[in-house]
């Protein structure tokens, strides 16, 4: 399965992939929809590229699927993004939109060792997931 392959429901249901490529860096020089194979697992590692299922809420109350592509262990709080247009992953940022909406992401299961879930003043996971799963019956199936 490639990151091309994800299902709208499999976003719903909340799914973390690994991608199983023992070298990221082969990964980068293909277009991120042919990133993979990629597996549903419960276990990461810190070195492991997850593969969360996420969503973005707009500001006109548009609720989109996203995927949102990082190295579990990375502090960076940012990674890669596909989303979910009209029927079909697209990589977010290939084509410049001056005029892009804006929104809130959210991660439907952030991982308990992802550093960049990592608040002292609140819980940020439970955020992140409460965030989703308020949102998460909006999403076009």
């Amino acid at each position: 399965m490639k990151i091309r392959d994800i299902l709208v429901v499999d976003i719903q249901a909340g799914k973390n992939w690994r991608i199983l490529e023992a070298d990221i860096a082969v990964c980068l020089d293909m277009p991120m929809l042919d990133w993979g194979p990629i597996v549903e697992v419960q276990h990461f590692e810190l070195s492991d590229s997850v593969v969360y299922s996420a969503l973005t809420v707009y500001e006109s109350g548009r609720v989109e699927p996203v995927v949102w592509i990082k190295q579990v262990g990375d502090f960076d709080y940012g990674g890669d993004y596909c989303v979910f247009v009209e029927g079909h992953w697209e990589e977010l940022g290939v084509v410049p939109n001056p005029n892009a909406e804006s929104g809130d992401t959210f991660c439907a299961n952030p991982l308990p060792y992802d550093p960049s879930f990592e608040a002292t003043d609140y819980d940020y996971r439970q955020c992140h997931r409460e965030g989703f799963y308020l949102h998460a019956h909006r999403l076009p199936v």
